[in-house]
């Protein structure tokens, strides 16, 4: 079923480009865990958040999924972006981070990365 789900999730993110099938296409291959489908979830993080590049979330995502591949001084620096574009929506709190969200990016920016 998952397999499934994922050939239909990347099939509409190809089609269609959009945004939204693009985080459609993340859950799904981010699901099942392997490191085959994190490798093809970086890719599609990457180019979810170059079209959505003031997208809080397809920002958030692509940092997770550097973050799960071990890409964790390059996560950082997009955790900062999200947390700037977080903080310019400070008029409307539903589009924010939510507080555990927002700690969470908070530890993993200040997290000291040795190599």
């Amino acid at each position: 079923v998952r397999q499934f789900v994922i050939n239909i999730s990347m099939d509409s993110f190809e089609r269609t480009g959009s945004v939204e099938a693009g985080h459609l296409a993340l859950s799904a291959l981010l699901s099942r865990g392997t490191s085959a489908d994190l490798d093809q979830a970086l890719s599609v993080a990457r180019l979810v958040a170059d079209r959505d590049p003031s997208g809080i979330w397809s920002q958030r995502h692509l940092a997770d999924v550097l973050w799960e591949s071990g890409e964790k001084a390059q996560a950082q620096g997009v955790y900062q972006r999200v947390l700037q574009l977080d903080a310019a929506r400070s008029i409307d709190p539903l589009r924010q981070l939510t507080r555990p969200d927002r700690e969470l990016i908070e530890q993993r920016v200040s997290t000291q990365i040795v190599d």
